[in-house]
């Protein structure tokens, strides 16, 4: 094991995964499929659970390969896991690493694919802790990805790096503010999961909010982010969170086309947009 702080899960997928040495996970093209990201060699497969869970997987596992007859929904806990990226840098790291420990277990300490990523996981800890703490998901994502291409090349047999791969190395070492790829699949640049600052009886207490789902906050709903929308909010982000004044202002454009503002309808009763958007608001 190269790295003592990040070991491999060993779930029953993993373990039928390299049984039948299925290294590319259903992937025949150059071109990897989202559905296949977590089947074969694959940093998406480094699953980050605890010894409980596993251990509930295992006994699944075998339940279902003694019974006479399933349903889809005993194998619904199997299906519950897909690929998403770390939210916090030291978990992307962590995954890393454990990919790492991955290939070292199955082809040795001379892989040229190990020897690879441990010199990504260099370059990457060779970033200061605030540059680690402020990776946009997009390019966690995108790095992941890039890993996952040159997997499928590695299983395929072939010895070459891909472009994309070489250019994620040198982008690392000379710690470039942004890794992209182009053909990263939109369920990736989501965050897992959002935190959101509630207020209960005068503390504040951090809540989790999962994507996806639809959750109740007294009376509102928070609701899964669009990941289209991921890279505008970064710029938002990257530009000091400018107020939505602000931005309207820059554009020469009124908010009032964008929203109906609520203060406005409540001060005055009316809204200049139309009786219409009155109406809606009401509503």
């Amino acid at each position: 094991m190269r790295y003592r702080d990040a070991e491999v899960q060993c779930t029953p997928d993993l373990f039928k995964m390299i049984k039948k040495r299925d290294w590319m996970g259903g992937d025949n093209s150059k071109r990897p499929l989202f559905g296949n990201a977590m089947k074969g060699l694959s940093p998406f497969v480094m699953l980050d659970l605890s010894e409980d869970e596993v251990s509930d997987l295992m006994a699944i596992d075998a339940a279902l390969q003694l019974a006479s007859t399933t349903t889809g929904a005993d194998y619904k806990p199997k299906s519950s896991f897909y690929a998403k990226v770390p939210e916090f840098a030291e978990d992307f790291i962590v995954m890393i690493k454990r990919f790492a420990n991955l290939l070292f277990a199955l082809f040795g300490g001379a892989c040229p694919l190990f020897l690879h990523i441990v010199n990504i996981v260099e370059n990457i800890l060779q970033l200061s802790k605030s540059a680690r703490g402020v990776m946009t998901q997009s390019m966690k994502a995108a790095i992941l990805w890039i890993i996952l291409i040159q997997s499928r090349e590695f299983a395929r047999g072939k010895g070459e790096l891909t472009a994309e791969f070489q250019e994620m190395q040198h982008g690392l070492a000379v710690k470039r503010a942004e890794i992209t790829h182009a053909e990263v699949p939109a369920e990736l640049l989501a965050p897992a999961v959002i935190k959101k600052r509630q207020t209960n009886g005068g503390q504040q207490t951090e809540g989790k909010f999962e994507l996806g789902k639809k959750q109740k906050l007294g009376t509102n709903k928070l609701t899964a982010l669009n990941p289209i929308l991921k890279p505008m909010a970064d710029v938002w982000l990257a530009n000091g969170k400018p107020k939505l004044r602000d931005m309207c202002s820059y554009c020469n454009i009124h908010q009032g086309q964008l929203i109906s503002d609520a203060k406005i309808n409540t001060l005055f009763g009316s809204c200049f947009y139309g009786d219409s958007l009155q109406r809606s608001f009401n509503a």
